[in-house]
């Protein structure tokens, strides 16, 4: 891999208004008290659909210790066709594939 590759873009600089966007849905999740487990895996698979290797490395490693099992990680892409997810989860994926 080249150093290109690996560079990380600097959102509060580069394009504050998505930074601004982003720092204000973490402060509402914060506020709401929303279950850690669930917050990774909306971040995971919103990274997936994103494509973005910066953030699937940090949530992939973040999510485990949140208490999120290896298993629902690896099936996560395919969440419609298994039972390990609740309601709210579902809801909360299908939210975030929008």
């Amino acid at each position: 891999m080249t150093t290109a590759t690996l560079a990380r873009v600097s959102i509060d600089k580069q394009t504050r208004p998505a930074y601004r966007a982003e720092v204000a849905v973490r402060d509402a999740v914060a506020q709401a008290r929303l279950d850690r487990t669930l917050v990774e895996l909306v971040n995971i698979r919103v990274s997936q659909v994103n494509g973005c290797a910066y953030c699937l490395d940090v949530h992939t490693h973040d999510a485990p210790a949140d208490g999120e099992t290896p298993q629902r990680l690896a099936v996560l892409p395919a969440w419609r066709d298994t039972d390990l997810f609740t309601d709210l989860e579902r809801a909360a994926l299908t939210l975030a594939e929008r």
